[in-house]
C-alpha cells in the first residue's frame, strides 16, 4: 500500500500548537483583566468630609470613602469627621471635631501614629492575619490608632472603633 497524498485536516502537532496558542492568549487576557480590576488606586493626598443623610425622624451621618467603595456610620460624639488618603492609596487618616479638642496633656507624639484605616489586597495581606481583618470585596481593612495617650484618647479610640466596626460596601 502506498501513502495517500493531499489528505485534508490537521496533524496532532498542529492541533496541539493551536490549542496552546489559544490558551496562552486567553490566559494573558484574563491576567490583564484581573490585575486591572484589583490594581491599587494611586492617589495624591486627598481630604474628604462626611455626608449627611437626613430623614424626618432621625439624622444619620455617614462617612463615604468613595476611593475605596466603603462607608461607615459616624458616632455623634465625634462630630464632623474628615479623612485623607496617603499617596500610596492604602493608608487613610481620620480627623474629627472631638479629636481637635483633645488636651495637650494627652501628649500624642507623631511616633504613636494617627487614627485611621490600613487597606490591603490579597497580594499584600499576610495570610495569617486575614482572620483579624475586615474583608469587603477585594480588600482587607484594619483599624489603626495611637498606642499611647490619655483617657480622652482612649475614648476617642472607642468612638473611632465604633465607626470602623460599621464599615460596609457602598
Amino acid at each position: 500500500m502506498g501513502k495517500l497524498r493531499n489528505q485534508d485536516g490537521f496533524t496532532a502537532v498542529e492541533g496541539i500548537l493551536i490549542a496552546v496558542i489559544v490558551c496562552l492568549v486567553g490566559f494573558v487576557g484574563w491576567y490583564v483583566w484581573h490585575n486591572h480590576k484589583t490594581a491599587p488606586i494611586s492617589l495624591t493626598s486627598q481630604s474628604r468630609s462626611a455626608t449627611t443623610n437626613t430623614s424626618s425622624s432621625t439624622q444619620d451621618t455617614s462617612l463615604d470613602i468613595t476611593e475605596w467603595g466603603v462607608s461607615m456610620t459616624i458616632p455623634q460624639a465625634l462630630g464632623k469627621v474628615t479623612y485623607s488618603i496617603a499617596s500610596n492609596g492604602t493608608d487613610l487618616n481620620f480627623s474629627s471635631d472631638l479629636q481637635k479638642t483633645m488636651p495637650a496633656s494627652c501628649n500624642l507624639s507623631q511616633a504613636s501614629g494617627p487614627w485611621g484605616i490600613a487597606s490591603y489586597t490579597d497580594a499584600t495581606v499576610d495570610p495569617s492575619q486575614k482572620a483579624a481583618l475586615t474583608h469587603i470585596g477585594n480588600s482587607y481593612y484594619q483599624f489603626v490608632y495611637p498606642q499611647e495617650g490619655c483617657n480622652e484618647a482612649n475614648a476617642l479610640n472607642s468612638d473611632y472603633l465604633t465607626m470602623f466596626s460599621s464599615v460596609k460596601a457602598n
